[in-house]
């Protein structure tokens, strides 16, 4: 199970379920990609990639923000969802 952080009550996003600590980002966006446009954070490193990916979706009406963060060597390190901003700047 992957470490994410989330408010209390927040029901994670299709797809989101799937995704594991440790999945490497090219399965996370086979898995997102289907569902989702997600937007690469723009600090991307062309050695790196990018250190985290950002969705929208709607729950119960409302649109928040999902976001994928990775380690250097591009696997996930830790989760955000349910908010309706994202917790760092894309």
């Amino acid at each position: 199970m992957y470490f994410a952080d989330h408010p209390a009550g927040a029901i994670p996003p299709v797809g989101l379920g799937q995704i594991k600590y440790g999945m490497h980002q090219r399965e996370v966006l086979q898995l997102l990609g289907a569902h989702y446009k997600v937007i690469h954070a723009a600090d991307a490193d062309s050695n790196v990639g990018p250190i985290a990916d950002y969705f929208q979706y709607l729950e119960s009406g409302q649109m928040k923000w999902a976001e994928v963060h990775y380690t250097e060597d591009g696997r996930i390190s830790f989760i955000f969802f349910g908010y309706e901003d994202t917790k760092k700047i894309y």
